[in-house]
């Protein structure tokens, strides 16, 4: 765990859910969590995974010597209870190493309006899903299966209001020089 000076980004490290991710057999993993501080406000919030990938295989039902690579990829969500509007995605991770950072957005649609206030103590659940998506004519062969290594939680608190006059008078006073 990194408790930040205030005002700093915070990554804390997930080792609950390190390990392999099988379509075929373990879909998601859930972490508490515990930054050890509070937030004055978060701006944004990102996950880092990094591991290694291996697609799978697949026929076509009508046509079965045709032969199709199968991706997995990963999601996530980190939502205060009972609204289920923060979450991200990855791009497939392909046959190999993978490095993920991705950011939390706002699924829209939902009437809640976006808020971090849930995480401002710091503490809360994520869940990794790894997923499969293949047209219903492909007969799958083998699962594609990805096995992560390295698992980060990151958290960009707002600048506190003295870092922010701070900037601003740095910003002054390059732009007079500037005269």
């Amino acid at each position: 765990m990194v408790v930040p000076a205030s005002g700093e980004t915070a990554m804390i490290s997930l080792p609950e859910v390190l390990g392999t991710y099988d379509f075929n057999a373990t879909h998601s993993r859930t972490a508490s969590f515990d930054f050890g501080t509070s937030f004055p406000g978060i701006q944004a919030a990102y996950i880092k995974l990094g591991g290694t990938g291996q697609t799978g295989t697949a026929y076509e039902f009508f046509h079965p010597e045709i032969h199709h690579n199968l991706y997995g990829f990963f999601e996530s969500t980190m939502n205060p209870p009972a609204i289920a509007g923060y979450w991200w995605a990855s791009t497939a991770p392909s046959d190999g190493p993978f490095d993920i950072e991705e950011p939390f957005a706002w699924r829209t649609g939902y009437s809640a309006e976006p808020s971090w206030d849930f995480l401002i103590d710091g503490q809360g659940e994520i869940t990794i899903n790894f997923g499969c998506v293949f047209p219903r004519s492909w007969v799958p062969e083998t699962s594609p299966i990805c096995s992560i290594s390295e698992a980060s939680l990151i958290v960009e608190p707002v600048p506190e209001p003295a870092t922010v006059v701070l900037l601003g008078l740095g910003w002054v006073w390059v732009s007079r020089r500037r005269r």
